[in-house]
């Protein structure tokens, strides 16, 4: 009987790391957590003192638990999941001041890129050819969030 025990003792440790590496699958820690109890079950009502591989088992989980708060806290999972970040930019900029504006292409519009405005930066796109680094643009309408522009004649 101890060794069945034992064998339920390995066998929900082994669930329990297989959800430790394939989250989401509730059902492995299901699994093993049953296991682990039923084993000390078995261990308190068939076993000559059975409470010993209670207490392994106690100290077993607790070690695995200090070892998954380490680990959680190591892969800072809480800054990857919540901005911890202000976003110095409105969600929404008003960009209709722009319409009329001539500027100069950052980047290549392939057909989107940058133009600088006065010192603003902002993303653009043409509608028709490619428009090279440095050209100067005009800004014709905003569609949308969208900066349409068209290269200005004379580049």
């Amino acid at each position: 009987m101890i060794q069945l025990c034992i064998a339920l003792l390995i066998l929900g440790i082994i669930f329990l790391l297989l959800e430790m590496w394939l989250p989401g699958m509730e059902l492995f820690a299901l699994i093993g957590l049953g296991a682990l109890i039923v084993s000390a079950v078995l261990a308190v009502m068939f076993v000559p003192n059975g409470w010993l591989i209670v207490a392994g088992q106690g100290v077993i989980i607790t070690g695995f638990l200090i070892h998954m708060y380490r680990f959680m806290r190591r892969k800072q999972l809480k800054g990857k999941l919540i901005l911890s970040e202000n976003l110095d930019k409105p969600a929404t900029q008003d960009t209709a001041y722009l319409v009329g504006r001539e500027g100069k292409t950052v980047t290549a519009l392939r057909p989107h890129g940058e133009a600088d405005f006065n010192g603003a930066r902002v993303e653009v796109m043409s509608y028709g050819p490619m428009i090279g680094k440095g050209m100067k643009v005009s800004v014709t309408e905003i569609d949308g969030g969208r900066i349409v522009v068209r290269p200005i004649d004379g580049n």
